[in-house]
This record gives C-alpha cells, sequence and structure tokens, in this order.
C-alpha cells in the first residue's frame, strides 16, 4: 500500500521543479536584457503570439497532461508509472539547473 503513494510524491516534486522552471523563464525572459528567449521551439511561438501568459498556459497545460498521464498509469502500471514520473523530474530538473547556470552568466 506504501508504495502506492510514490508516484503522488513524484508528481509533488515535478509540480515544484516545473514551478521552478516557470518562475526561472519569466526571470530570465523580465532580467535577461533582450539576450535570453525561449529555447524551445513550441514555447517560443506560444511566447510570442500571446506573452508570457501564453507561456505560463503552455507550461501548466503540459504540467497538467504529464501528471495525469502518470498517474493512469501508476494506477496499473506502478513501476511504468514512477519512470514517467522520474523521467518528467529529471527533465525539469535539469531545465532549472541549466535556467540557474544562464542566470549565473546574465549581469
Amino acid at each position: 500500500m506504501r508504495a502506492k503513494i510514490l508516484p503522488i510524491l513524484g508528481l509533488l516534486l515535478f509540480v515544484e521543479l516545473s514551478l521552478a522552471d516557470l518562475l526561472m523563464t519569466w526571470v530570465l525572459l523580465h532580467h535577461g536584457g533582450g539576450r535570453v528567449y525561449e529555447s524551445n521551439p513550441i514555447a517560443g511561438v506560444f511566447h510570442a503570439r500571446y506573452g508570457f501568459t501564453g507561456l505560463a498556459a503552455l507550461k501548466l497545460t503540459t504540467l497538467a497532461y504529464v501528471g495525469g498521464v502518470s498517474l493512469h498509469v501508476s494506477r496499473r502500471y506502478l513501476v511504468i508509472g514512477l519512470f514517467l514520473v522520474l523521467f518528467a523530474c529529471l527533465a525539469a530538473g535539469s531545465t532549472v539547473a541549466y535556467s540557474w547556470r544562464i542566470l549565473d552568466m546574465v549581469p
């Protein structure tokens, strides 16, 4: 029974990392002096067309989709669901780490 809580804990970590990514993106875009841009092509289109609100909507929609899929899969295939959550956390965490590195370079 305890193992079934792991996907939920992983999802909470993914939510935190995704929100950190959104915050780092905002900081870099607004305080980067025009030298920083959204390098994800899909997110870049949303940012260009709808501003930061569109970018935030895309990131939150992605968060909800990945979280929902991970929880759904975890109900039937616990190990696969855990791997999905782990991969999502690694992807979001590496993005936050990369953004942090870029933040050190921006004056």
